[in-house]
This record gives C-alpha cells, structure tokens and sequence, in this order.
C-alpha cells in the first residue's frame, strides 16, 4: 500500500489528486485519529466493502465502516446493503476486539432502526440477530457472550427472535448465568410482553418473577413501560390525559418512561398514531411553558415511526414557526429532528426506486 500525506486546507472541502498506479482502492484519512468525513468513489467502495476483514487495522476498519454509514445517511447507499456487507464475514471477525465490535454493531442499529422502512427495519434487524446468535452460541468468553447478549436484545424485536430471548431468560433466572443483568431480564420481560404468543398468565409471571427479585429503580422503569405497552384504547385515553395534564405527580424520568412504553415499536399504529398526531397539537404550549426536560422527553418518545417521517417533518415545520427566540432550546433541537427526518425520507426513497 502507498501512502500519501496531504495537508487539509482551512476551507470545508479539500480536493487533491492521487497519481493511480493501479491502485485497487484510495482510503482517505488513513491512520489519522482526527476526523473528517469521508466520501468512497464507487471503485473503493466496493474493493474496500468487500475485503474489510483484510484491512490491517481495526481503526481502518472503522473509518470505512463510518464512511459507508455517512453514505447510507446520504442516501447513496441502501441500508440493506450496509448491512450485508458487514453481515457477510465481517462482523464476526470484529468481537476479539470488544471496543471495535461495539462500534460496528452501533452504526448497524443506528442504519436499521433509522433508515429502513418498518417492514425491512423487522426483517434485517432478524438477520442481524440470527448472526449474533451464531456467534454468541460458539463463544466461550464471558466479556462476548455478555456484550453479545446485549445486542441481541438490540436487534431482537420479531416473534422468533423474542422466544430465543425468552429462552435465555429462563436460563438466567433458573442458574447462576451472569451474561443478563438486571436490566436485560426486564428488557426480555417487557419484549414477552409484547409478543403475541404467549398469554396474559404468562406475560404476568414473567414480570412478577423478576419483581420478587428486583427492587431497584429498573423495576420501577419498566413497570411503567409494561403498563403502556398494555394498554387498551380506553386506557390509552387516559393515559394521555396525565401524561398532558402539567399539574402531573410524575417527574420528566417517569414521564419519558411512560411514554417510551406508550409509543413503543410494538404498539401497532391503529393504537399510537392518533396520539403521535396529536403531539403536533400540544407541543406548541408544551415548549412555551414546560421544562426543557419535558418537552425533550416528548420530542424524543412521541413523534410518529420514520415511516410516518413526512408528517414529523410538516408538523415540526408548522411549530417552529409558532416559536420565538425564548424558545431557542426546542428551535435548535426540532431543527435537528427536521434534518433527520429528511435524511430519512431520502433513504427510504431509494426502496422505490
């Protein structure tokens, strides 16, 4: 390999020419610690994508898997196809490393929880999951199998993935098996809870086992969370009334709890759109005469699914220009939210193409 070192310029874009030698791939930034971002021409790309597991060093392996992320937000590359290329030996290949095999699996839930569409959101979130199960289950390693058991409770939302969950559940709380802590067991209760194969007895054993176990504030959490998630219409209706009224007993932690378990990914839309609409309503008044805590907690639990990403956008738009310079805290973030969503809406608009 040649390398080059060229010196940016105090300008936001530096162009250089490389004198190709018939290289195979040009890799900006190499073994640089400062970061830039990086755009792969389509011949790198695809040499460095297809050989990743070959690049001589994890922090090389970062900077592409960063630029093909920053591509996939772009809208110059699918999400599908992020994820295949780092599904298709790699992934594996990073765990003897804990710190880069993080990094990896966080641009991968970030790709497939943001930039697909729900349907594929389930569907490669499922591959991703059967992949760390592979691995997870020829790892012997306690630090592995305990990072490997926190992502699989990131990427395990469908039906088959939550029984595996289950299963291991129910090893954890029948022996001394410390791969799951506190948290993880409530995690795999409120996904039980979510399912639709098992029972209500079932669902309500679940919590009431890890209840007579667990007395800190995490049980505390996901009561709340299981609570919404359950909910029926009517109670729904009330809920939302409390969680509006601003005389309400519960502090913004408990709120955005609640709220997390009202506007979960497992409600179905019949259930929480009307009220991811009628946020647009309330926010107004909401930034004018709440707590910034408690307006964030809105701006973060309640806005539609990506794929309701337009609405967010017209809707936000409509209230940022309903608030003035007082306001500047919720301005900057719904601004933030704007661009987002943008990015989003581009990204799905290259499954219709």
């Amino acid at each position: 390999a040649h390398v080059e070192t060229v010196l940016l310029e105090n300008k936001p874009e530096t162009v250089f020419e490389v004198d190709n030698k018939g290289y195979k791939a040009v890799l900006p930034n190499y073994n640089d610690w400062a970061f830039i971002k990086i755009a792969l021409d389509e011949t790198s790309r695809e040499f460095l994508s297809a050989n990743l597991n070959k690049l001589d060093k994890s922090l090389t392996q970062l900077l592409v898997v960063r630029s093909l992320y920053e591509m996939v937000r772009d809208s110059k590359m699918r999400g599908t196809d992020f994820v295949h290329t780092l599904l298709n030996g790699f992934l594996e290949s990073t765990l003897a490393n804990i710190q880069a095999f993080d990094a990896i699996t966080l641009f991968l839930e970030k790709v497939v929880y943001v930039y697909l569409p729900r349907k594929l959101k389930f569907e490669t979130a499922h591959k991703v999951f059967e992949q760390l199960r592979a691995i997870h289950d020829k790892t012997d390693a306690f630090e592995q199998k305990q990072i490997l058991k926190k992502k699989l409770l990131t990427f395990g939302i469908t039906e088959d993935a939550i029984d595996v969950l289950k299963g291991y559940l129910d090893n954890a709380l029948a022996s001394e098996d410390k791969t799951l802590n506190v948290s993880n067991k409530w995690n795999i209760a409120f996904k039980i809870n979510a399912s639709s194969k098992y029972d209500d007895e079932t669902k309500r054993a679940y919590v009431a086992k890890l209840e007579a176990i667990d007395s800190t504030d995490t049980r505390k959490t996901y009561t709340y969370m299981i609570n919404n998630l359950r909910a029926n219409a009517e109670q729904r209706k009330e809920f939302w009334a409390k969680y509006l009224d601003a005389n309400t007993d519960l502090s913004y932690v408990a709120l955005q709890e609640n709220l997390a378990g009202f506007f979960s990914i497992y409600v179905p839309d019949e259930l929480k759109l009307p009220y991811s609409q009628d946020v647009f309503n309330q926010l107004e008044n909401i930034c004018k005469t709440r707590s910034k805590e408690i307006g964030s907690s809105y701006l973060l639990c309640c806005l539609p699914e990506n794929d309701h990403a337009q609405v967010t956008v017209d809707g936000l738009t409509g209230l940022l220009a309903k608030l003035t310079e007082k306001e500047d805290f919720f301005r900057i973030k719904i601004r933030k939210i704007i661009d987002e969503k943008q990015k989003t809406i581009k990204a799905f608009g290259l499954y219709q193409q």
